[in-house]
């Protein structure tokens, strides 16, 4: 049907997915070429991130997260502050409870 060199060719490809399913079966190879040092590089990263931003390790932040930030941004006669401080978020994200007075 395929003649001499066409059977031949046929067996090698069966012979290469043979052993591509069993080096499939062994895990992923992919993830072993990352390097030690890649690896560290990447947990550094974060952790300084979430350094910088504590809520991020959280799966999310509460359901009313919304609500609170939009009445943290009014001031106490009910204008809008220009700014959000991120520092003070509305809830405890990870810092620490802070006492009210801090807060306000």
């Amino acid at each position: 049907k395929y003649g001499e060199k066409g059977v031949l060719q046929k067996e090698r490809e069966m012979k290469e997915m043979e052993k591509e399913k069993e080096s499939d079966e062994g895990g992923y190879r992919e993830l072993e070429t990352s390097s030690p040092d890649e690896e560290d590089q990447i947990k550094k990263d974060l952790k300084a991130y979430k350094k910088i931003n504590p809520q991020w390790s959280k799966p999310y932040p509460p359901p009313d997260f919304q609500r609170q930030i939009e009445n943290s941004q009014r001031a106490p006669g009910g204008f809008k502050l220009k700014k959000f401080d991120h520092n003070k978020l509305p809830f405890d994200a990870g810092l620490g409870i802070q006492n009210r007075s801090e807060q306000r």
